[in-house]
């Protein structure tokens, strides 16, 4: 992106009173002429009706084509003064995009997306180009992400030379490159990371359009976002950051003297973790998330404030890492808080786990877990209340590697309540807390409580797999289901609320997204959203016709 110099001068504050101000500031007059042709100087003036300032200039105001040399802006009263240090390219129409940058100074109000421009030559181009970006991944659109054309078709164009052309998405991820001449271009997107312009880093993402493409003539003004979509050529591009084959330590938090957390890069085959300045035997409980991307290091109840480890991840090169272990804040035994706070790290905390808030889906086992590892593998003889009737049950580690999550198989009654008696003395932490006596209150519904979502899918390709994963309105995944032909695909046993869906292409039969690789022109796997929120009722079926397409 363009970095700007801002400079300004004294603040000048206009006069108080008199309705307020809604409009944005409107160009008056400006050297050069607003599309002019033949500009030979060096100076831009921009001056408008109103005194102004300048928001977030250096990452909203963009310049095409790119100088080599950044431009500096300066706010003079009621005019914006960008200076070049460099000659202008001959022969070219210029464009500057402040965005939503010109403010007007007392109210804020936005001149929004605005573009000036103007040609160095005798003839201005008009042609335009619009499309969106959306994360490959997600599907969601990206923001204040770089849109590129170059004029050379050269596959090393993005890592060796600054673009020819440049824009900005809004919030929607929608883009409009204005004032091109009418011939090819060469279309990408990118995060651009060090702000040069270039793909030139491992953690920068792109997007590219793989076959060259040409701008149409501009819609007027007054076209919404929908018809500007449906109108002519709207590229659609999917960015995209390249898997890089080495893993890697992106994070780590220590939680008080327990716990040590690691995420990630990549999902973990081996992992080494050898301390280096203490010598103890089982010290510690790994726990690894789903996916083994993530993973929960619980200590062991003594350790040194200071810890020190020689770290190899699959293929990583070895790292040493130190934590220190800050000692836990002391309770105040004279107040009540105090109390209560102390009392409760001497006991084991249980909460149920479900998919579906307070209840308890009646076709699932009940799960529960402890705040922190324990060291009983099964539970017997626990107290299942319904009604007037009491079963004993028995509750096993789900999975015996974390030590913490329990699970009780038990047919379960629709539209009842229940009551779990969890004896005290049963579970004893690693840390030496014991549990107190607890009833965990269980409640089921009836099947016409829950809604149905099913799926028409009209599937179009023929090799490969769709994944449909059903989400949370916050984008958390619930279920997923697969198909490689159509037909019905059912979410059953549903609480009534707001879902999303996004639908996976897995061309390659692995059960997994997989990123893009720009230089063997391989797209990232294809994601499709849902368009809007799927509202889920009680005791209905939602049902939606979906046709998918590999090229859609």
């Amino acid at each position: 992106m363009i970095v700007v110099i801002l400079t300004a001068c004294a603040k000048i504050v206009p006069p108080t009173g008199g309705p307020k101000d809604v409009t944005p500031p409107e160009l008056v007059r400006s050297t050069p002429k607003l599309k002019s042709t033949n500009f030979k100087g060096k100076e831009v003036i921009l001056t408008f009706d109103e005194f102004l300032q300048l928001k977030d200039a250096v990452t909203q105001v963009v310049v095409s084509p790119p100088p080599a040399k950044q431009p500096d802006i300066k706010l003079k009263g009621r005019s914006v003064i960008l200076r070049f240090s460099e000659d202008l390219k001959p022969n070219s129409t210029y464009s500057i995009y402040f965005g939503d940058a010109i403010q007007d100074l007392n109210e804020g109000n936005a001149k929004k997306n605005y573009y000036f421009t103007f040609s160095t030559g005798p003839h201005l181009d008009t042609m335009e180009l619009r499309g969106r970006v959306c994360n490959a991944q997600t599907g969601l659109p990206e923001k204040d992400v770089i849109v590129a054309l170059y004029t050379e078709m050269k596959d090393s164009i993005p890592y060796k030379e600054r673009p020819f052309y440049i824009s900005k998405t809004n919030v929607g991820g929608d883009f409009t490159l204005k004032y091109l001449a009418n011939k090819p271009y060469k279309l990408f997107a990118l995060k651009d990371a060090n702000s040069d312009l270039m793909f030139d880093l491992p953690s920068e993402a792109i997007a590219f359009d793989p076959k060259p493409v040409k701008p149409e003539a501009p819609l007027p003004d007054s076209c919404d976002s929908i018809k500007r979509i449906n109108t002519g050529i709207y590229h659609q591009l999917a960015l995209f950051q390249e898997q890089d084959s080495v893993q890697r330590i992106q994070k780590t938090v220590v939680t008080q003297r327990k716990k040590i957390s690691f995420a990630f890069k990549y999902p973990v085959k081996t992992l080494l973790l050898n301390p280096l300045n203490f010598k103890k035997d089982n010290w510690k409980t790994f726990e690894w998330n789903p996916k083994r991307d993530s993973l929960d290091c619980w200590l062991a109840p003594v350790m040194p404030d200071t810890l020190q480890f020689r770290v190899i991840a699959d293929n990583m090169k070895p790292d040493t890492l130190q934590f220190i272990l800050k000692a836990e804040k002391a309770n105040n035994k004279k107040t009540k808080a105090g109390k209560e706070q102390l009392k409760a790290k001497d006991k084991v905390a249980i909460k149920i786990i479900s998919t579906h808030g307070s209840t308890q889906p009646y076709d699932k086992p009940l799960i529960f877990e402890t705040e922190n590892p324990v060291n009983e593998k099964t539970l017997k003889g626990l107290r299942l209340s319904h009604l007037k009737d009491t079963i004993l049950v028995d509750a096993t580690l789900a999975d015996t590697l974390s030590g913490r999550r329990f699970i009780i198989n038990q047919k379960w009654k629709e539209k009842s309540a229940y009551t779990l008696l969890i004896p005290g003395g049963m579970l004893t932490d690693k840390y030496g807390a014991i549990n107190d006596s607890v009833n965990l209150m269980i409640t089921t519904w009836e099947e016409r409580d829950y809604g149905t979502f099913k799926i028409d899918a009209n599937i179009q390709t023929t090799k490969g797999q769709w994944l449909f994963q059903l989400m949370t309105e916050k984008d958390v995944l619930l279920r997923e289901q697969t198909a490689a032909k159509s037909g019905k695909i059912i979410f059953s046993l549903l609480a009534p609320g707001k879902y999303m869906l996004k639908m996976i292409y897995d061309e390659n039969n692995n059960g997994i997204w997989d990123t893009g690789k720009y230089l063997k022109n391989r797209q990232p796997e294809k994601v499709i959203r849902f368009n809007g929120l799927i509202t889920i009722r009680a005791n209905w079926d939602q049902e939606e016709k979906i046709e998918l397409k590999a090229d859609q």
